[in-house]
């Protein structure tokens, strides 16, 4: 099953509902040094490595600390899935800006993501998230760390609808969709 490598703090967030959407340029170890969209369809593979409290929401600073100071678990519980129903690229700073509200990153991370490698835009993905009915344990986590967006992991999802229940119902999801889509269509 492919995995889509986001901070802890993130996969917590978006498991939540207090985050939907993923903001990405690609790890510094991509072969093409930028983010390509492998796969509409996905795992989230919480990461450990880079958290900081200083680049989260004042909310979420005090749980980035227990996640830091906790380390990746081994086993590692892979439970959330993910499918993309939106790619947008972005350049626009002001843009950027306006989608605070949909994810717990600050203001400067989310500024310093946009202004690394100038030259490549943004990819914000619109995430419908799902919890998965079965917790996949990972043993040995630690060989999936890196600058990386993607793994391939030694498991499959069912993504039959029956075995997912989605963090934000049918019409939460697709209010929350079309004000994005103001923002950035």
């Amino acid at each position: 099953m492919l995995a889509l490598k986001e901070w802890a703090i993130a996969v917590e967030a978006l498991a939540s509902g207090d985050q939907m959407i993923a903001i990405r340029k690609g790890g510094i170890h991509e072969e093409t040094k930028q983010f390509d969209l492998k796969s509409n369809a996905f795992v989230l593979f919480p990461a450990y490595e880079h958290q900081k409290e200083t680049l989260v929401r004042h909310k979420h600073t005090s749980r980035v600390t227990e996640l830091r100071l906790a380390g990746c678990p081994n086993p590692l519980e892979i439970g959330v899935y993910a499918e993309v129903t939106q790619e947008w690229l972005l350049e626009d700073e002001s843009k950027l800006k306006q989608l605070e509200q949909y994810h717990i990153w600050t203001e400067q991370f989310a500024q310093i993501r946009l202004h690394w490698k100038k030259e490549q835009p943004l990819h914000i993905l619109a995430l419908r998230v799902y919890l998965l009915e079965e917790v996949f344990e990972l043993s040995d986590p630690l060989q999936y760390t890196g600058c990386k967006s993607w793994f391939e992991l030694p498991f499959d999802v069912d993504a039959g609808k029956s075995k997912l229940k989605p963090v934000l119902d049918d019409q939460d999801y697709e209010k929350r969709i079309k004000l994005i889509n103001h923002i950035l269509g």
